[in-house]
């Protein structure tokens, strides 16, 4: 399968469980931020360093876990995307969509089946979690921002019981998502102190992420206050803020604010295995993808996943061998040429 064959096949399971397409790129009111993000992100590109080169070393480790390249999906857990296609009669229609209870477990597999991490949300314990784990998926927790502090480190200890090789929380949605002109949900987050953030890196023994940083301040802060052990560069897919910063115009800022030795990690708007290029030639340690992987899952379900994800493993590889990058370690920042400046 060739990606524009899942994207096309994707595209029409979702037309035939009546989602609405606009549904994949969900951004606060206008939608600015998605925009400028995605334009910013198109607008960096590469100068080619083929004398010398040779097919580049993809691998890479986050969290200790050995990965093919540093490539893994967005924090997933149940959305109304997929609730609807579940609900549908689409799932009926190929083997390739074989899930027999919680369609997360299937996410997940496909995931394990690329070798990549799956990164779980969780505001409830869920016995699918514990599931994955079990079968072998390396599994990241994040923790949504809940009013109740006690329950976010109880889901927190939780997580690093099960076995998860990280956990952390999802600050960019303390005070609420919103999609378009709809109202803000979910009620039941809300704003998390600095206090509550190093309790919560207290509480644990494994790495404590902060995700949704999108600024040098709260970098500086998530380093020298929290002590964080990784940060998630995001703007929660543009349901945080409308006409949010564009992820790699601030990550050089974060990442000089952050310091060499944190691993941080951006998501938001990407697409291609070039996206992913450019993010870590400006201090990216990983890339994430959302959208992309929704409509992989809904063209193939977890054969869809796997085979996304190893089309963005060879599209790094190639663009980093075209570069000159002979590993992940030696990507020069050099290599890349901006429209609009830093």
């Amino acid at each position: 399968m060739h990606y524009d064959e899942i994207i096309t096949e994707g595209l029409n399971s979702l037309r035939k469980a009546n989602v609405p397409e606009r549904w994949l790129d969900i951004g606060a009111e206008t939608q600015h931020g998605n925009k400028l993000n995605r334009e910013y992100i198109e607008s960096i590109t590469f100068e080619m360093r083929l004398l010398g080169s040779t097919f580049a070393d993809t691998t890479s480790s986050i969290f200790g876990v050995r990965l093919p390249a540093p490539i893994m999906p967005a924090t997933f857990m149940h959305g109304r995307v997929w609730d609807k296609m579940v609900q549908s009669g689409i799932w009926n229609e190929r083997s390739s969509f074989s899930f027999t209870g919680d369609y997360l477990e299937d996410i997940a597999a496909g995931v394990a089946d690329a070798q990549s991490i799956a990164w779980i949300g969780a505001d409830n314990e869920s016995e699918s979690v514990a599931r994955m784990i079990e079968s072998g998926v390396k599994v990241v927790l994040i923790v949504k921002p809940l009013k109740n502090k006690e329950k976010v480190k109880s889901l927190m200890k939780w997580g690093e019981k099960l076995g998860c090789v990280a956990v952390g929380i999802d600050v960019d949605s303390m005070f609420y998502e919103k999609a378009f002109d709809e109202s803000e949900v979910p009620s039941y987050h809300g704003p998390q102190s600095i206090d509550d953030l190093k309790s919560y890196k207290r509480s644990l023994s494994v790495p404590f992420i902060i995700k949704g940083i999108l600024s040098a301040h709260d970098a500086k802060i998530a380093k020298d206050q929290v002590e964080a052990d990784s940060i998630v560069v995001s703007s929660h897919g543009g349901e945080s803020i409308d006409y949010a910063v564009p992820i790699l115009k601030v990550l050089p800022e974060i990442r000089e604010a952050a310091g060499k030795d944190m691993t941080m990690i951006v998501d938001s708007g990407f697409r291609r295995g070039t996206d992913a290029l450019k993010a870590l030639a400006l201090g990216a340690n990983g890339v994430s993808y959302g959208s992309l992987l929704v409509l992989a899952f809904a063209a193939y379900g977890r054969l869809g996943i796997a085979t996304m994800l190893k089309i963005l493993y060879a599209e790094l590889k190639r663009v980093m061998s075209h570069t000159g990058c002979e590993d992940i370690a030696s990507i020069d920042p050099g290599i890349l040429r901006f429209k609009y400046g830093r």
